[in-house]
């Protein structure tokens, strides 16, 4: 494995978005190993098959990265779009460009912009080169907008989004979260339960709580491959039995209670 080979591999995982090294809370920098970056880069996609394969993946992605692009959702918000960046290529300073807003309610806009370049030149591959500017405030809603290019069409969704929504001040409302297994009840097993979670609802309540937020509660992996994340279920159609309060279920006596003590 070369130097090279490493720094290509280094510098194709922030082209996907993959932090190299990190400062841990005892100030030291702790940086990500070949081979935990190889593994990265390939659940994410990359064609690598070995560090070796890293120069030629990073080629090959600048060159995917430096097409004319547009981001795929763009906010507008309260209906104002004060500009939309994209990346071009070639000389298309200065070039007109026209575009077609396709509004939800059915509504189409065509207009031309001009195509601005960015006062701060693009320092790594897919970044903004230029902006264009479109006249007029846009309805609240889900738009599409069609941005014709010399190298084709760019299609992206515009929202277009209150900044703050509306609430009447009769119905202003407030919570409690946190995960349930940092739950604690008088009777739980150490990672809380779906009963203890229900004693905090009614708590909450009593003190005029309107909601009570916490982790995901479905299914996990807690066999072969062992997987405890709250984000990666085996199932999102079951609860997670690690919450089930056994003391509630049907047939429950103390002397399964005993039985279990034993155990």
């Amino acid at each position: 494995m070369s130097k090279r080979d490493t720094q290509a591999l280094v510098s194709l995982a922030r082209l996907y978005g993959v932090e190299a090294s990190y400062v841990d809370i005892g100030n030291v920098r702790q940086t990500a190993s070949p081979e935990t970056l190889l593994r990265t880069l390939q659940a994410l996609g990359a064609p690598l098959d070995a560090v070796a394969d890293a120069r030629d993946v990073l080629r090959a992605r600048t060159s995917e990265l430096n097409v004319d692009s547009i981001e795929p959702i763009i906010v507008a918000w309260s209906g104002r779009l004060a500009s939309i960046p994209l990346r071009l290529g070639g000389a298309a300073a200065g070039r007109p460009i026209r575009y077609t807003l396709r509004c939800e309610n059915g509504d189409v806009r065509n207009g031309n912009a001009v195509a601005e370049p960015l006062t701060r030149r693009a320092s790594r591959p897919g970044a903004h080169t230029h902006r264009i500017r479109i006249g007029g405030s846009i309805p609240l809603g889900y738009h599409d907008i069609e941005v014709e290019t010399a190298t084709g069409t760019l299609t992206a969704r515009i929202i277009s989004s209150p900044r703050r929504a509306w609430v009447p001040q009769e119905q202003s409302s407030w919570g409690v979260f946190l995960p349930l297994y940092a739950l604690r009840g008088q009777n739980d097993a150490g990672v809380g339960s779906y009963t203890d979670l229900a004693e905090l609802a009614r708590w909450t309540a009593a003190r005029g709580g309107a909601f009570v937020g916490t982790l995901p509660l479905l299914a996990s992996f807690f066999d072969v491959c062992f997987e405890p994340s709250p984000y990666v279920p085996v199932s999102r159609l079951f609860w997670n039995e690690l919450f089930i309060d056994v003391t509630r279920a049907p047939g429950w006596t103390s002397d399964l209670a005993s039985a279990f003590a034993q155990d």
